[in-house]
């Protein structure tokens, strides 16, 4: 199975933009990652979310533009 790592683009379970892992972090035995991603007004935003809230997008997603 593929791992959330720094530079893992992702989105969360529930559904979300694509975002992308910019640090991981432990605390308290959980592990967070920090992502970034741009708003619909373009506007850079940057959230730290559970490990476990998110899945890693597939390279083939439509959604990347390849």
């Amino acid at each position: 199975m593929d791992e959330i790592n720094i530079g893992s683009v992702v989105e969360l379970k529930s559904g979300s933009p694509i975002i992308k892992v910019s640090h991981t972090i432990e605390n308290d035995g959980r592990n967070f990652a920090t992502c970034n991603w741009f708003d619909s007004d373009n506007r850079p935003r940057n959230e730290t979310f559970a490990i476990e809230s998110l899945q890693l997008v597939p390279e083939n997603d439509m959604r990347l533009g390849g």
